[in-house]
């Protein structure tokens, strides 16, 4: 029979064991039990390039695995990917098997998992990552720094968030979040919405890739109807009206000057310094910047009506007839309109209507004012009001003179 002393010893051990294994189960839980819910991206080095995963954390969890389009193999890793992704779901973390035949897709799926996880856990690399949110004025971009597992600083890209209004919520903002350590942290009354895409965009650095897209050349090309030579285009920007010069070589777009605007330089700048060169590489329409899209969007639309053959005033016709007078014709309100432009030491110098079927009373007052007005600009100017297709005729007939 035990003794009493005996029968304390024998609880006491069993009081111990059950300590140890109360805390190998905790342990082996508690990265599970601690991942906060929402989901997750990661990233790792495959075979063909980067493995981008997104992880989907609910109750805790590991609730979904999805990989996004990669440059695995197809034929050897699109099975090895949707049985490993399976896999994970089903152990609840990366403590599986790699497939036999995509080893190194495999290794990278599960780091990347991996990496997704400890997001998750609120656990980050020390670095700096990028995320980005829809705010007020279009796309706010965010630099988060991570240092010792925590964030220790938070500064935003030029962005189109009202000046006055969000200055001081993002400085306000950022320093909080840098105090805090994560981006729990109240909005900013009077500035909710940039407030909220600041937060969105800080919980982006931190839960996706860290890397900010950069916005690719569309495909479409502008269509030229105008001949060689200087066109001006307008539209309506941020602050008023934009202006660009488009040259046009050899039926391409060779230069883009914006002439007069009235956007926010710290807003606008980007785009104003950014957008012309593409444009021109592109030779059309490309993707609007970030902060700036209404600068950017006015810009795309002046370089379309410079093209557009209905030019606005203050560009400069390109000659490429010599010293002489040449003759052009154009099709006008009443039917075929010729004009002869005689041009000396390379300059308009006389515009004579030659042949017409307009009508005098609507058609005349175009015929006295244009020739002149286009000799004194040198190049295209306002449409005559209530002779508009007179005018274009005019106009069309001196530019076809001066490109024979």
């Amino acid at each position: 029979m035990l003794t009493t002393r005996t029968r304390k010893n024998v609880s006491l051990l069993l009081f111990i064991g059950l300590l140890l294994v109360s805390a190998m189960v905790w342990s082996m839980t508690t990265d599970v039990v601690a991942m906060k819910d929402g989901v997750y991206a990661g990233v790792a080095q495959g075979f063909g390039g980067d493995l981008v995963v997104d992880v989907t954390i609910d109750e805790g969890k590991v609730h979904d695995v999805k990989v996004r389009p990669h440059q695995e193999t197809p034929y050897i890793a699109g099975a090895a990917i949707e049985t490993l992704a399976a896999n994970i779901v089903q152990a609840g973390g990366t403590t599986v098997d790699a497939v036999s035949g995509a080893t190194v897709t495999s290794k990278a799926l599960i780091a990347a998992v991996d990496q997704a996880l400890q997001k998750a856990s609120g656990k980050y690399e020390d670095g700096m990552y990028a995320g980005t949110a829809q705010g007020f004025g279009g796309d706010l971009i965010v630099d988060v720094t991570v240092g010792e597992g925590k964030i220790t600083a938070v500064s935003v890209r030029p962005h189109g968030e009202t000046p006055f209004v969000a200055d001081s919520a993002i400085e306000e903002l950022t320093a909080k979040i840098a105090q805090a350590g994560n981006a729990n942290v109240e909005v900013v009354s009077g500035a909710t919405v940039t407030s909220k895409a600041l937060i969105a965009a800080v919980q982006e650095a931190l839960n996706g890739t860290g890397e900010v897209v950069e916005p690719v050349l569309a495909v479409s090309t502008f269509e030229v109807n105008v001949g060689d030579g200087t066109y001006r285009g307008k539209a309506q920007g941020y602050g008023g009206e934009l202006v660009v010069d488009v040259t046009v070589g050899g039926g391409k777009i060779t230069e883009i000057v914006i002439v007069d605007n009235n956007e926010t330089p710290f807003i606008a700048g980007n785009a104003l310094q950014t957008l012309p060169p593409a444009i021109i590489e592109a030779q059309g329409a490309v993707d609007v910047i970030g902060g700036a899209t209404v600068t950017s969007k006015a810009i795309i639309e002046a370089v379309e009506k410079a093209l557009s053959g209905e030019a606005a005033p203050g560009a400069t016709y390109a000659i490429n007839v010599g010293d002489g007078t040449h003759r052009g014709k154009a099709q006008g309100y009443g039917g075929e309109l010729v004009v002869d432009v005689t041009v000396s030491g390379g300059k308009i110098t006389e515009i004579v209507v030659v042949e017409n079927s307009e009508t005098p009373f609507i058609a005349g007052n175009a015929f006295s004012k244009l020739p002149p007005a286009i000799i004194e600009a040198q190049g295209p100017v306002d449409a005559v009001s209530g002779a508009t297709v007179t005018s274009k005729a005019v106009l069309t007939a001196v530019e076809a003179a001066l490109m024979q």
